[in-house]
């Protein structure tokens, strides 16, 4: 048996920035199984701010979170990159979801570590 060197996946961010300053600022991160998880995730996200929003974009919030989320399933699922973008004020926050395959790192078992593997627990500058 051969192992999988990489699992298929979802990577999931948001970002946010604002009229004065363009340059985007990471909010969050996540990796998923599944479209439905990353979407998930972004529905949760976007629930949280609608408190704060105005009329107009209260209402986009509103049309994705009960018509819109479920195309963006299918579009993740056929291997499409999603965004979703809500403006409130100045301030723009957007959710991103895209297909990807995460790459499997080596465990560290103590079964299968050489000999060696103890000399080397601690750099040299902590001990």
């Amino acid at each position: 048996m051969t192992a999988r060197l990489v699992t298929p996946g979802y990577w999931c961010e948001c970002q946010t920035h604002t009229t004065s300053n363009m340059t985007p600022v990471p909010v969050g991160s996540l990796n998923t199984d599944s479209a439905v998880q990353a979407v998930r995730w972004i529905r949760t996200a976007v629930r949280t701010i609608v408190p704060a929003l105005d009329p107009e974009p209260f209402q986009q919030v509103l049309d994705w979170l009960t018509l819109e989320y479920l195309n963006t399933v299918l579009t993740l699922n056929s291997g499409q990159p999603v965004a979703f973008t809500v403006t409130q004020a100045t301030t723009t926050i957007q959710w991103t979801a895209r297909p990807v395959h995460f790459l499997h790192l080596a465990h560290r078992v103590a079964g299968n570590l050489p000999a060696c593997a103890d000399q080397y627990t601690e750099p040299p500058w902590t001990q």
